[in-house]
């Protein structure tokens, strides 16, 4: 066998395995390190309950406590009697009575506060929730909830039946979960003889100068790897440079020279086969990327639409059981299928926007288009729609361009376009504001303004609104868009060669202002 014989490839992942791993115990060094010094910041109740040796055993003395400096611990027996804690109770503010206004980290349930206004009058939503597992995954559910005013008065709900209002120190805990600067929290199980014991943990807050001082610690001691990792690395580059040096020399002499005989092979390497098998492997990876990419949005899709369609699924189920079970109220029973009613439509609405949505996506789908009058098919569209939006109590204020003008378009595409564009309107918006539809058209373009006097809409770039799966804020999609209407109203421009945009600062009376331009 001939000397010298070597691999680029070889000598690359010796000295870059020999540097990852020191590299790799510089870092677990310095991790371990920092995890010792702050191990005893983050401790809450979940740590107390890796103890359930001794939990069962009441032998609470046993739990190393010095995990727990920051923090304070009270157990109370069946009779709520203080059985063990680690500092003065009394100094705690805490009474067995507020116990039921504290989360419960022992069951699925947990409470939440929600400030609202009702008619500028104050109030809170609280509401006790409760995850339930279908098919592995956890859900939220409402089951309880309370209505109460500034004064704290329960004038809703069936929360606390047996309360008429709540004390500022129970509305305290309920909402911030704690007193003061402790952060309290519950745990409740039975010890070896079945006696019940309520482990109350009062986790004290990190106070800004506190975490500064501690952020700085950590700081400065993964500033200590920067010089240490230099040092490291020049070490390894200085040998590994004379390594690929010493082996290039006499690769180059080798192929300057073929005729020279020695004990030397050059490298089993070749540049070709390396550019060759460079550009498979970015072939292969922009491939991988892309069908990622492909399946994300698959999966956007489904998670976003499944998401969507949940709700008045899960209402109608709700309602419908209720009629089934005979629990419904007579006088609530009108209410009840007229949500039934809503929700059912939502639900068709979701899935007539996937469908259309899936159709203009597929390879083969092609419009029709028609030489037609585009003057008389807006006329006739509006017709139609005047009564419809009059009926659901809404306004329709319209400008027609008369004069005849003909246009090459797809009359079912250009009906779902200006559907999905007024249905928004109609969707987002109370009953009684008035929607626009402005059409003119000159020699070059076709010119369509459709707007609403409504809530208008708050983003800072409100044409994201055309990609798929985007809503804009709150106050206006209520959480009933599926995000597809207008992404398809702008496929369908698209297919038109056509331009639309949402203008940023609509002129009054406009609140929200959808501008449209084909061209002739």
């Amino acid at each position: 066998m001939k000397k010298n014989q070597n691999s680029f490839i070889k000598t690359c992942v010796f000295y870059l395995s020999i540097y990852s791993i020191i590299l790799f115990l510089t870092f677990l060094l310095i991790s371990t390190i920092i995890e010792k010094s702050t191990q005893n910041i983050y401790f809450d109740i979940e740590n107390i309950k890796e103890y359930q040796k001794y939990l069962k055993k009441d032998q609470y003395n046993k739990i190393p406590i010095r995990k727990f400096l920051r923090n304070d611990i009270v157990v109370f027996n069946e009779e709520n009697k203080v059985i063990y804690e680690t500092h003065n109770y009394e100094k705690l503010y805490l009474k067995p009575k507020e116990f039921d206004f504290i989360d419960d980290t022992s069951s699925d349930a947990y409470f939440m506060v929600q400030k609202v206004d009702d008619n500028n009058e104050e109030k809170y939503i609280i509401s006790k929730n409760y995850y339930n597992n279908y098919n592995n995954i956890r859900e939220e559910e409402k089951v309880e909830y309370a209505i109460i005013d500034h004064n704290y008065n329960i004038i809703e709900g069936n929360l606390f039946n047996d309360k008429k209002k709540l004390s500022k120190e129970e509305f305290k805990l309920l909402r911030y979960g704690g007193k003061g600067k402790k952060f309290i929290s519950k745990y409740v199980f039975y010890n070896k003889d079945n006696l019940k014991r309520t482990i109350i943990f009062y986790q004290k807050n990190l106070s800004t100068k506190s975490y500064i001082k501690i952020t700085n610690r950590i700081k400065i001691k993964w500033l200590i790897v920067i010089p240490i990792v230099l040092l490291e690395t020049i070490i390894i580059i200085l040998i590994f440079y004379r390594k690929i040096r010493k082996s290039i020399k006499y690769t180059n002499r080798k192929i300057l020279n073929p005729e020279i005989e020695d004990d030397y092979n050059i490298p089993i390497e070749f540049n070709e086969l390396y550019i060759k098998t460079s550009n498979l492997i970015n072939d292969l990876n922009l491939e991988k990327k892309k069908r990622e990419e492909e399946e994300k949005i698959r999966k956007n899709i489904i998670t976003s639409l499944s998401h969507d369609i949940k709700t008045p699924l899960t209402v109608i189920q709700g309602y419908t059981k209720a009629f089934e079970d005979k629990m419904v109220p007579k006088e609530k029973e009108e209410q009840y299928l007229k949500a039934i009613y809503e929700k059912s439509i939502l639900a068709t609405e979701i899935v007539n926007s996937l469908f259309q949505y899936t159709k203009m996506e597929h390879a083969e789908f092609k419009p029709k288009y028609e030489h037609a009058d585009f003057t008389e098919f807006c006329r006739e569209y509006l017709a139609i729609k005047y009564s419809e939006i009059e009926l659901l109590n809404y306004k329709i204020e319209y400008k027609l361009d008369e004069r005849k003008n003909i246009f090459n378009f797809d009359k079912m595409l250009v009906t779902r376009l200006f559907d999905n564009i007024i249905s928004n309107s109609i969707k987002y918006n109370k009953k009684g504001i008035k929607i626009y539809f402005n059409y003119k058209f000159t020699k070059d373009n076709i010119i369509i303004d459709i707007a609403d006097n409504g809530i208008g809409i708050k983003m800072d770039n409100p044409n994201k609104l055309f990609e798929p799966f985007i809503v804009g804020n709150e106050s206006r999609t209520k959480g009933l868009g599926t995000g597809l209407g207008l992404y398809i109203a702008k496929q369908i421009v698209d297919l038109h060669n056509g331009e639309i945009l949402i203008i940023d600062k609509p002129k009054s009376p406009y609140k929200f202002h959808i501008k449209i331009i084909f061209k002739r």
